[in-house]
Formats: structure tokens, sequence, C-alpha cells
């Protein structure tokens, strides 16, 4: 069955050569995404505390329910949780922008010519279930009497008008354009902004790929902001974004972005070492050594890359427990021996090199403690 929508007029569009500049833009970004060891490494690196993950953005009014459970059903709550927790930190996926859609001219009948006013289109959706959103087929008839088959962003439109989703506006929400995004920006709403993205678009629109990059860069620039505990009163532009976002879906596209296209890992190692997360620590370096094989850090581990510790577990059973990481004082010591190399060798800066290396003397000292605490009891 086919529908013709009421004409209408040609929207704005934002940045109309964003699939140009993008199809540009580190092509490799979506085959290092479905590469399973790295996929796998990007999901291991976000933090998964349950308590975090769920924590919510504003409170609920009214009281909190409390419930006496038996063991049994503690189990299945607590499965539950675990279940959707994975599904929570599942990451959007990264792709490359999509090609142009083809709209080449199906038919010109000149007849119609001065009958469709030149502002107007009218379009003729097939609207059966049987197709998706992106094999439907979707025609244009101009005003000069072409018909042709719809650009990528007139079949968002008309998919959106016969087939809504929750949360998608029909058109561009303002808070995406230049002005208004720089606005959330500067007010250090990041994971508002991507939540916002990933509802909005389809993750091969150039829009999606525009908007993600602009929020990682400026995340990249406030990662050494100092870190401080999130229940403190601090202002948003002053809060190290990586603490609001390492607990979320996008930890592991923005880890991606930041090692591969800006060739920054530092602000990653410096988290997991600040919070001395040494499991995430050690797999951040290993996926810098595999994602920026050329490093002099890369080619100086190149030979022993798989001694840094810990082992890589498979995600999903890491997340659900049935693979726990329990390192030993001595894997501690020979990963902080890593990050040294590490430290010695990537071309950070003097002062985040004085950054690192005075949270690495804390480690070691912490781990010297221990062992002595260990050996007189």
């Amino acid at each position: 069955m086919f529908k013709a929508t009421k004409p209408f007029q040609t929207a704005r569009l934002l940045c109309a050569d964003l699939l140009r500049r993008y199809s540009q833009l580190s092509s490799n970004l979506q085959e290092l995404f479905v590469n399973p060891q790295i996929h796998n490494l990007l999901r291991l690196i976000t933090y998964t505390d349950s308590d975090t993950v769920h924590q919510r953005t504003y409170r609920r009014a009214g009281k909190e329910t409390i419930k006496l459970l038996s063991d049994a059903e503690l189990d299945i709550i607590k499965k539950y949780t675990t279940v959707f927790t994975e599904q929570k930190l599942q990451m959007p996926p990264v792709l490359n922008p999509r090609t142009a859609v083809n709209d080449q001219v199906i038919a010109q009948d000149l007849g119609l010519q001065g009958i469709i006013p030149g502002n107007v289109k009218l379009v003729f959706t097939d609207t059966t279930l049987k197709h998706d959103r992106k094999n439907r087929l979707i025609v244009v008839r101009e005003s000069n009497g072409n018909l042709r088959h719809a650009n990528a962003f007139e079949r968002d439109r008309i998919n959106q008008v016969y087939f809504p989703l929750s949360g998608r506006k029909l058109f561009i929400p303002l808070m995406f354009e230049e002005k208004q995004l720089n606005e959330l920006l500067d007010q250090g709403s990041f994971l508002y902004i991507l939540d916002r993205t990933c509802v909005q678009f389809e993750p091969d629109d150039p829009n999606f790929s525009r908007i993600c990059h602009r929020v990682y860069e400026r995340v990249n620039q406030l990662a050494w902001t100092p870190f401080t505990s999130v229940t403190e009163p601090t202002v948003n532009s002053l809060t190290n974004p990586l603490l609001k976002l390492r607990h979320t879906r996008h930890y592991g596209p923005l880890a991606l972005y930041m090692i591969v296209q800006l060739g920054s890992p530092g602000p990653l190692v410096y988290e997991a070492l600040a919070h001395q997360n040494y499991d995430r620590l050690g797999w951040i370096l290993r996926l810098t050594c595999i994602l920026r094989p050329s490093s002099t850090f890369a080619v100086h581990m190149k030979s022993i890359v798989d001694r840094i510790p810990p082992p890589i577990p498979n995600a999903v059973d890491h997340i659900t427990g049935l693979s726990k990481i329990n390192m030993s004082s001595s894997e501690i010591i020979d990963l902080l021996e890593y990050l040294e190399f590490f430290i010695k060798l990537e071309p950070l800066d003097k002062d985040k090199q004085v950054i690192l290396n005075s949270y690495l003397q804390q480690a070691q000292k912490s781990i010297k403690i221990n062992e002595e605490t260990n050996h007189y009891t």
C-alpha cells in the first residue's frame, strides 16, 4: 500500500556537507570497533559497578520501597540486575557515515511543471510492514516533474512520520546546532548530549559522528582536570568528565576515538591509575598497544604485550561474575613497571608526566605498605 504525504516544504538541514566531511575521517574506526578482541577490551575498561551504573540522575518523589526477600528471590533479583547492567552498558555502534542514497531520477513528466508549487514536494511511501526503515520504498515528485528516490535525510523524516520512534523528533532539535551545542558543552552536559544523540540519529548518520566527535574532543580537553568525588558539590565545568562517563555505554567509543583519532590514551590511564583500578589500567595499556602499533610504547612492548596483567576475560563473563579478576601484589608491581615505560615513551607533556608519576609513586607506596602489613600478620 502506498501513501502520499501532505505536500511539505523542504526542511533546512544541518551541515549539508557532513557526509563528505566525515566519510574521510578515520574510516577504520568501524573496522576496529567490530574487531572481537578490541570490542571486548572496550567493554572491559568500562566501569561496571552496579550501584554507580544504576545511580539515578534525579530523585523520585515519594518514599523508597523496602521489601523482605527470601534467598531464592534475592538471587533472582541479583541475576536480573546483572542482565540489566549488561544491557545498559551495551555500547552504541561505531559506524562509518553512510554513503549517499541513490536519488537518481526515475521518470520525468514535463506536464506537471507549473502545477506543483516550486517550494513543495510530494512524497509517496510504501507503508507496509514487510520492509525496514532502510529498505522501504520512498519516492519524491519534484515541482519540475521529476520523480526520484528520496535521499537519506528525507527518508529519516518520512520514516519518523509513519513509524515514529520514542524520543526522536521529526525535525532536528535546536540543541544540535553549533551555538546551542557549544553552550551545552560549556556546561559539561556531555552525557545528556550523547544520550540524546543516540535517540535522535541513526549510528551511521553524519550528524551522529559530528556530535559525538565534538563531545569526545571536548572531553579530551578536560580529561586532565583533577578528580573530585562525585558526592562533592562542584561546578560541571570543573569536574573531570571521565568520572561521569566511565560507567556509561559511551566510554568504549570515547576511548576508541581518543586513542585512535586523537592519539591521547594518557587521560584514560590517568583515570584508571588515580582510582587504582589496576585491572582496567592493564587492559587500557593493552588496548593502546593494539590500536597504536606504531607508537614508541607499542613498539617497545611488541614482544611482551601479552604479559601485561591481568589476563583478558570475556566481558560478559566478567560482568556476570563468572570470571573474577583478583590481581596479586606481584601482578600489580609488574603492571606498574609497564606503566613506567608508558610514561617515559608516550609523547606526554611534562606536567602530565608529573601527574602520572605522582600517582604511580602513590600506588607503589601503597603496595609496599600492604605487603609489609601482610608479612607481619
